[in-house]
């Protein structure tokens, strides 16, 4: 096994090892935010009808074009009411209907309300008015034919698509399932949020953002766990939470230092090394392991930073990889000021993000600087190939809120 890795082969070994998580069904008003694993299918045509698109009058265009201006109201057609018909021979007829109404036999054209005059149950088109052939009329079929795909695998739902799924019928929709996610922190220095740190002590934080980022992208069955640097404490709990969990995020303990024993225990525990180690800055010590059932196992760095950007630039993109999501279309920015880099190493930097999509650095002071990233939108990912970014250089850009 290589110890380090670059970037871009980081992501191959992910995507190499990781699987797909399992399809289950859903009922259509809990589906909002799931990842769709089948396809929905037009059950008949859309719209099923010539559908009215104005409230007004609809007649025969031909009697309109015959010189007639004023026509004898014979009935309305409501939205969803029993058909109407106007006679072929009534030339001098017309109905009165509302927006979402079936178009009535006989009728080819709509006139606005706010072009007619209704007086004694005639209804007047103002003079200056000139209708057309088929106006106002969202014809059956033309934007759909019955058994068309509307919605295809991989897809996020949102509010559109549960309105296509509810339109054709679908109560439950096959999804991918939720997996069950442990983040876990590890490290002595580390208290409750609801506690005051002594000196020496911090507030853990990497997992409340950890857990944040998975919910506002639909992964609820997070259960978040603080390990002490203790080597039997650290077993204990890793084994309980690969009991436990479909996937593992750890953030800490990853280093060389000699109370990181996490790279130990998960050897001792028969987790296999993928990668140790990625030329990136910030985040160096960023790894990934599989057990030998395939739980993934990421060991993130503890730097707040470092844990930020890892888990956005890898965790996020595997975790929709695995649940067979369509991959977010890449986004890019212009650098606004000329940046060098004495690094081989791939280089992340948070940015802020003008009206024209260029990108501001924010450089912060080390990785643990995550107050740095207040204000920004992202990061931008500079390659490690490169040593000079001059001023438009385009970058491949990461929002922190997708």
């Amino acid at each position: 096994m290589q110890k380090l890795v670059y970037s871009t082969e980081a992501i191959n070994l992910i995507s190499d090892k990781i699987t797909s998580f399992p399809i289950v069904d859903c009922p259509l008003e809990k589906s909002a935010g799931r990842i769709l694993r089948g396809t929905i299918i037009a059950d008949r045509d859309i719209p099923p009808f010539d559908r009215a698109m104005m409230d007004g009058i609809a007649l025969s265009y031909i009697s309109w074009k015959s010189g007639l201006r004023s026509f004898k109201i014979r009935g309305l057609q409501a939205a969803g009411g029993k058909d109407c018909v106007l006679s072929e021979n009534d030339t001098a007829g017309c109905l009165e209907i509302m927006t979402g109404a079936s178009l009535p036999s006989g009728c080819d054209c709509i006139i606005p309300i706010e072009d007619v005059i209704i007086s004694d149950g005639v209804a007047h088109v103002t003079d200056d008015y000139q209708p057309s052939p088929d106006q106002y009329v969202h014809s059956k079929g033309i934007d759909h034919v019955s058994q068309s795909v509307l919605l295809t695998h991989g897809c996020i739902l949102g509010s559109r698509e549960i309105a296509v799924a509810a339109s054709c019928g679908y109560t439950i929709l096959p999804v991918s399932a939720i997996p069950r996610i442990s983040l876990i922190a590890t490290g002595d220095e580390l208290i409750p949020v609801n506690m005051k740190p002594e000196v020496n002590q911090i507030r853990i934080s990497n997992q409340y953002a950890m857990n944040a980022a998975l919910q506002l992208n639909g992964y609820m069955n997070n259960n978040l766990i603080h390990l002490r640097d203790n080597f039997i404490e650290v077993k204990n709990g890793l084994e309980e939470s690969l009991r436990q969990s479909d996937w593992i995020i750890l953030s800490g303990g990853v280093s060389e230092g000699k109370h990181d024993f996490i790279p130990e225990v998960l050897q001792d525990m028969g987790v296999s090394p993928i990668f140790q180690g990625v030329r990136q800055r910030p985040g160096k010590p960023f790894g990934f392991w599989m057990t030998t059932t395939g739980k993934p196992v990421f060991t993130l760095p503890g730097n707040p930073l470092s844990t930020l950007i890892t888990f956005h630039r890898y965790v996020l993109p595997a975790l929709r990889e695995s649940s067979r999501q369509i991959e977010p279309a890449k986004k890019w920015v212009l650098l606004q000021e000329l940046l060098f880099s004495s690094s081989t190493s791939t280089q992340f930097l948070p940015v802020i993000i003008n009206d024209d999509y260029q990108a501001e650095p924010k450089l912060p002071k080390n990785s643990g600087d995550y107050t740095a990233v207040i204000g920004t939108d992202g990061f931008i990912e500079l390659p490690s190939e490169k040593n000079k970014f001059p001023v438009d250089y385009k970058a491949r850009f990461f929002p922190w809120d997708l």
